[in-house]
């Protein structure tokens, strides 16, 4: 439990989290680490391998509603808002949950299961609730460290609550709480104390991170810029070639099945080697890339299909040829922070500086980017592309393939100029200064040439609605997000989710 001094203060401040009025006291045992935490309390496979975590619900029918779709549909706004949050950005994998059939038949926990149990607190006299009316992240069990957390939620408490309180079971200790926050001693920015043994700081303290009481989000996308590379920078982002989705299941066929196999969502397991999609122009067309996969002995190579180009064709594995490949256009371009590729003010003239800004900034209009065969960032399907300028910083240019400084290759997250070895970089902390505390990722940080290393100043991805390249019409689709889900095509959108996918080339 928190001192009582720090609880009784905190319950007197008013603040609005998801949408909903609720004190912010929470009664955080120490389960608490994070962005500044400690690094003992971390889960065992952080920064070194995936992390998974089973999540079970103590009491689902406790959920507000009237009917069980109402409350299953509570249910999963939480869920949705933890994974588009924690899951997509980082190597981490929420299992368990409601199960297969959270309306007709809730899973409900199993006596001191492992993973985070959730409990929906509907009365102040709940023994497992002694915070309330306040949310919570504590041991519910006797051991930490990940093998049998939990969160307590009232009904009345919004999705970005329930991200908040994951975060701590991840290891996020309040922002307010870190040695270098502000002196402020009263209202929600007030200056916090709770003990930490083996602190880690990434970043400098983030009034508006979702660990912070003084300005949070309260709607998605649920997590800052810091909150996204602090959560990488401890967890890891997903491998190599993997294709996610906003809610962390991953594109999949089963490659010992062979051709014809049709691809699904899987939770992001990455077994044998079943949702390791390598790109490739080794038997594609123009601006197109195979996508194909190996197995787990580097068997010959079987690539992402359709039956046809035509909506609602099957997706599966495939022979690899010219009449199975896809386009990475129209794209979002993802860094540091989760920051995107952007045009300054919105300039779509030569010259113009390209940035890393919030991505969907002005509906994401600037924000388009499409990888060609020779190597540019094209500009939508426009003729202007992203190009190095005599300063090192990029900008925009025309078109001209001649250029070595608009000619890029893509590999292992960096985006590197054959012609001198160097990679965009988002301008901002070095890694060194990151891991000590040290500033924040910003938007409007222009994109710079840096000699390549491992920082996530130079790891990037691709997002958005990835096309076929027989019918650039049509966009890799999900009919739901689930393990199972057949994949198919669909008419791009550009803004359905079930169309929205994450390649991390």
């Amino acid at each position: 439990m928190r001192h009582a001094t720090l609880l009784t203060t905190l319950t007197t401040i008013a603040t609005f989290l998801g949408g909903c009025a609720v004190d912010p006291a929470e009664s955080l045992d120490t389960t608490e680490e994070a962005l500044y935490g400690d690094r003992a309390k971390f889960w065992p496979t952080a920064g070194t391998g995936r992390t998974d975590i089973n999540v079970c619900w103590e009491n689902p029918n406790s959920a507000p509603g009237a009917t069980a779709q109402a409350r299953a549909d509570w249910r999963d706004a939480r869920r949705r808002a933890v994974e588009e949050s924690w899951g997509r950005n980082a190597r981490i994998n929420f299992y368990g949950w409601d199960g297969t059939s959270p309306v007709a038949a809730p899973t409900v926990c199993a006596s001191n299961a492992p993973g985070i149990h959730v409990v929906i607190c509907s009365t102040p006299t709940d023994a497992r609730c002694p915070a309330l009316p306040a949310s919570q992240a504590a041991g519910a069990y006797p051991t930490i460290n990940g093998l049998a957390n939990g969160v307590r939620l009232n009904p009345g408490h919004g999705p970005s609550i329930a991200v908040h309180e994951f975060g701590h079971t991840l290891g996020f200790y309040h922002e307010e709480e870190r040695p270098d926050s502000p002196a402020v001693t009263t209202g929600p920015c007030a200056k916090q104390s709770w003990p930490n043994s083996n602190p880690v700081t990434y970043g400098a303290y983030d009034p508006n991170g979702i660990m912070s009481y003084c300005a949070p989000p309260t709607s998605a996308p649920w997590l800052s810029p810091n909150d996204i590379a602090g959560i990488q920078r401890s967890y890891g982002r997903r491998k190599v070639s993997s294709l996610v989705t906003p809610r962390a299941s991953c594109a999949a066929a089963r490659y010992t099945v062979g051709a014809g196999d049709v691809a699904f969502l899987w939770d992001c397991d990455e077994a044998n080697r079943d949702q390791e999609w390598i790109d490739t122009t080794a038997w594609s067309n123009g601006d197109a890339w195979n996508l194909y996969m190996v197995g787990v002995n580097g068997g010959s190579a079987l690539c992402l299909g359709a039956s046809s180009a035509s909506a609602g064709a099957s997706v599966k594995l495939s022979s690899c040829s010219t009449a199975n490949d896809w386009r990475f256009e129209s794209m979002y371009l993802r860094g540091f922070g989760g920051l995107c590729l952007d045009l300054q003010n919105g300039n779509t003239a030569a010259g113009t500086p390209i940035q890393a800004s919030t991505c969907g900034a002005l509906g994401g209009a600037y924000q388009r980017w499409t990888r060609t065969r020779a190597g540019q960032i094209k500009y939508g399907t426009t003729n202007m592309c992203a190009q190095i300028g005599g300063d090192g910083r990029l900008r925009l240019a025309a078109c001209n393939t001649a250029d070595g400084a608009q000619i890029f290759t893509f590999s292992g997250g960096a985006i590197q100029r054959p012609s001198n070895g160097q990679c965009l970089d988002v301008y901002g902390p070095s890694d060194a200064q990151y891991t000590a505390g040290q500033y924040l990722p910003t938007p409007g940080s222009f994109i710079q040439q840096r000699p390549c290393n491992t920082s996530l100043n130079q790891k990037w991805n691709f997002s958005g609605g990835l096309r076929y390249g027989a019918n650039a019409g049509l966009c890799l689709s999900r009919g739901w997000d689930g393990n199972g889900a057949a994949l198919t095509l669909a008419a791009c959108t550009g803004v359905d989710e079930t169309q929205t996918w994450d390649y991390y080339f």
